[in-house]
Formats: structure tokens, C-alpha cells, sequence
């Protein structure tokens, strides 16, 4: 098997295995807005799932092979950028949503990988 090959197959498993975290992370967020929907009295629920949907960068690694080495850093800076940008757009669409029937001092901060409960607000109506 050549060198290339063997390299390939490699980022081609970083990939996928950033694909999988970030299908969990978002199933996770899925999870927290049907509770949210139907305002359940507590959601549970798990900072991390932000950083998992930037997981999804990994998919870019296998063009590492691709794109020329001078070409390198620039990839680096837009993989860099995907992992950032995805955890902060889940976190403010996720926010956004929660915060309408929910008693939001209990939401952690995006830079923050704890879990945390949130209490419905008397106010909240289900959709």
C-alpha cells in the first residue's frame, strides 16, 4: 500500500469519526429544543453538544492531500474558523429558543464544558 494511501484512509477515519461527534452533538441539541418546544418542567442537558456540532471541521483533514502544501495554513485557518463558527452558531440559535420559557441562569457559557438543568418559567406556553 503506498504511503499516500495509507495517509488518505487515516484522515478519512478523523473525518469520520468528526462526523459521528457532530451528528451526536446536534442530536443532542435536536433533543433540548423538542423539550423546549414542549416545555418540559426541567431539561437536562450538556454544554459539550456546542463543541461537538465543530467537530464537523475534521470532515476538511482529507483535503490536506489535495490542495497543494503552500495551500496548507490557509486550510488550517478555514478548518480553524468551521470548528469555531459551529459551536457558537448552535450555542446562540440554541440560546435563543431556550430563553423564551426557561429561567436562563442556569445556561453555562459557551466556553464551559459542564452540564446544566434549566426550570421552566411559569409563562411558558408549548408549541
Amino acid at each position: 500500500m503506498d504511503n499516500r494511501v495509507g495517509v488518505f484512509l487515516g484522515l478519512l477515519l478523523f473525518a469520520a469519526l468528526g462526523a459521528a461527534l457532530a451528528w451526536w452533538g446536534w442530536t443532542d441539541l435536536r433533543q433540548l429544543q423538542a423539550a423546549a418546544r414542549s416545555c418540559a418542567p426541567v431539561i437536562s442537558a450538556d454544554s459539550s453538544s456546542f463543541w461537538f456540532l465543530g467537530m464537523l471541521c475534521l470532515l476538511g483533514l482529507p483535503a490536506l492531500l489535495i490542495v497543494p502544501d503552500r495551500r496548507h495554513g490557509s486550510l488550517f485557518l478555514v478548518v480553524l474558523a468551521v470548528f469555531l463558527a459551529l459551536p457558537g452558531l448552535g450555542y446562540v440559535a440554541v440560546r435563543g429558543q431556550v430563553s423564551e420559557g426557561y429561567d436562563m441562569a442556569g445556561f453555562p457559557p459557551l466556553f464551559s464544558l459542564q452540564a446544566f438543568d434549566l426550570n421552566a418559567r411559569a409563562a411558558c406556553q408549548p408549541v
